[in-house]
């Protein structure tokens, strides 16, 4: 089958796994629950992924394969130590998912399959975040606090000024 991919584009609404093959190709998709850890917690994002991975492959009649390298593109998770806690999870939890697993915060996640060479974007989902990636990979970020912070322009807030 060669070689597969995985990654993951966690919303605080929703999520969507996709398994991709080596040359780029869509192998299989899903679709899951909230992964923004702030909301729902480290062990459900993990466990919710891991969901994902299995019914990606459920739709295609198999049996989950472990991947060569799985991206975690989530919201909620910017700082490096909650990173780690997200990897070091897995790992334990669920350690034939993948070989490698990268967590990036979701709207560095954004840049990068929009732009090659770093870019600017601008999330307004449940919450809001707007990501500048320079080409050298130095990130500058606005918003992104989480509703009780203050995430003017998300779908959280919305509501509440109208």
């Amino acid at each position: 089958m060669g070689k597969l991919y995985g990654g993951v584009d966690g919303g605080g609404s929703g999520s969507r796994f996709s398994v991709l093959k080596e040359d780029g190709t869509v192998f299989a998709e899903s679709e899951g629950k909230c992964t923004n850890q702030y909301l729902v917690g480290i062990e459900n994002v993990v466990k919710y992924v891991e969901e994902m991975w299995r019914d990606a492959f459920k739709s295609k009649n198999m049996d989950p394969v472990q991947l060569d390298g799985l991206g975690l593109s989530l919201s909620g998770v910017e700082a490096e130590h909650i990173k780690e806690k997200v990897i070091n999870r897995m790992k334990t939890d669920f350690p034939d998912i993948a070989k490698e697993i990268v967590p990036v915060n979701d709207s560095f996640g954004a840049v990068f399959t929009s732009f090659d060479k770093g870019g600017i974007v601008i999330i307004a989902g449940t919450g809001s975040n707007c990501q500048l990636v320079l080409p050298n990979l130095k990130q500058f970020a606005c918003g992104g606090w989480g509703h009780m912070l203050g995430d003017e322009g998300g779908a959280t807030q919305l509501p509440t000024d109208w």
